[in-house]
């Protein structure tokens, strides 16, 4: 509601952190897999069930709902890959923990972005890995403000939707592969968007 009321009165970003518990769910699941605790299987099968159940209470169209699950399901699979080949290494780098982090994000904006839509709202959805540019420091990475503001502002400037929802806390590095920006980024990120695009309001 809060959303659909600000595109009411103008085009609006909204940066999304993951749903409450889910980077935690994450993290405890990165480290049971290096410890060799295969309960991470179900910890990440419970968070696409929750991520799901909350795309039913919030999606009415089908066709999006359809796309959204979809996309959750792939999550799931992906992440419980990584954490496959955590376990069998027996070994969790910086860089590994980062991309798992970064489902949490990603799902959340999805559904979001699709929520907005099936309730009839002019909406897209934007890949903060493509916008947020940082250097290599996993965990903790900076960004790089020149290339970021640039490539956010192209964005949001080249796209006629009312709504713009990305995810918050993540980003890439030059060589593409997936940064945080530590806890709290995605607050971060909004302020980052926000100068980025001259907002009146963050």
């Amino acid at each position: 509601d809060i959303v659909i009321n600000a595109a009411r009165s103008g085009r609006a970003v909204v940066v999304l952190s993951a749903m409450q518990g889910t980077t935690d769910t994450l993290i405890a699941a990165a480290q049971a897999a290096r410890d060799g605790d295969a309960v991470y299987s179900k910890s990440v099968f419970e968070l696409g069930l929750r991520h799901t159940q909350c795309a039913k209470e919030l999606v009415r169209d089908g066709g999006s709902y359809n796309v959204i699950t979809e996309f959750i399901d792939t999550s799931v699979t992906e992440l419980t890959d990584l954490l496959d080949g955590v376990r069998l290494l027996g070994e969790l780098t910086d860089r590994t923990l980062d991309r798992l982090l970064s489902y949490g994000e990603m799902m959340s904006s999805r559904i979001f972005a699709a929520a907005l839509t099936s309730s009839g709202i002019d909406c897209q959805w934007a890949d903060s890995r493509e916008l947020v540019r940082t250097d290599d420091h996993f965990g903790n990475a900076t960004v790089n403000f020149p290339v970021t503001e640039r490539l956010i502002s192209e964005h949001i400037n080249n796209s006629s939707a009312a709504v713009t929802v990305m995810p918050g806390f993540i980003g890439c590095d030059e060589s593409g592969k997936v940064t945080t920006l530590g806890r709290g980024g995605s607050d971060y990120t909004a302020a980052i968007a926000a100068a980025a695009i001259d907002a009146d309001v963050l």
